[in-house]
């Protein structure tokens, strides 16, 4: 239901949304686990926090006199989760061989185009990473999202043809997605949890959603994996997120090597 009113709410309602949200939707903060990967990883060299982003780096990019070309992937936040909360993640996926870009979308943590998730900004992201991590260059960038972070995510690979590849997690058919992409040219991964009670699909639904994405897009269920633990935090309402049969980092160990195996092909 959140999706649904984030995805047609117009800039003058979203601040009266987001009060409404947030006076009894709980804001999810990052586990500790979370702050003390970002530490080890901003001390080693591999994370650069840049203000409104953090730049996860793979194990080569610590050395400054290296050209090797590598891949970025934007990675957008789920509603009213901090992108902090995608350190884990994030890391998992850069020792995987992939530079990893986390958005942040304080102070409401909404990703939507009117509070964070518009094509300007994140081509301004796109040219301060690059000059970042110059003299190696990026040879292709893709852009994806958890949940509402999802949506934001299929909209900016609408708008702009500088992405390669789409990666969703834990996204909900409750609601139509933002735009249709069925004609998009470019590679889809949608990855769900099967006890995601939030975003579970029967089979004739599915179906019918993913008739707005490309025909080869790939789509796959990590077992035990619930709704919150794409993201390093609590796993909240369990009746409506659904409760993970599988910890927390196994689940994230799963998501990242099978993005990372998508974006690298």
């Amino acid at each position: 239901w959140t999706l649904g009113i984030l995805s047609t709410t117009t800039f003058p309602q979203i601040s009266l949304v987001a009060q409404a949200l947030s006076g009894w939707v709980k804001r999810e903060s990052e586990l500790p686990g979370a702050l003390t990967c970002l530490k080890r990883r901003v001390e080693s060299g591999r994370c650069h926090r840049c203000g409104r982003f953090d730049m996860f780096l793979p194990v080569e990019e610590n050395h400054a006199s290296s050209t090797k070309a590598i891949k970025a992937f934007i990675l957008l936040p789920g509603a009213l989760i901090s992108h902090l909360a995608y350190t884990q993640i994030a890391a998992r996926l850069s020792d995987l061989g992939i530079c990893v870009v986390v958005v942040s979308m304080e102070p409401l943590r909404l990703a939507t185009s009117y509070l964070g998730s518009s094509p300007i900004r994140f081509a301004k992201i796109r040219r301060r990473v690059q000059k970042r991590i110059f003299p190696r260059k990026i040879t292709s960038w893709s852009i994806g999202g958890h949940s509402l972070g999802s949506f934001a995510a299929m909209k900016a690979i609408a708008k702009d043809d500088q992405y390669n590849k789409l990666v969703i997690w834990a996204i909900s058919a409750k609601v139509p997605p933002p735009c249709n992409l069925r004609n998009l040219g470019h590679p889809v991964l949608i990855l769900q949890g099967s006890n995601d009670n939030f975003c579970r699909m029967e089979i004739e639904t599915l179906k019918d959603f993913l008739k707005n994405f490309p025909s080869e897009t790939r789509h796959e269920i990590i077992e035990g994996a619930s709704h919150n633990w794409f993201a390093s935090i609590d796993q909240g309402n369990l009746t409506l997120l659904g409760k993970a049969s599988i910890s927390m980092e196994r689940q994230q160990e799963l998501t990242a090597s099978i993005t990372a195996d998508f974006l690298l092909q």
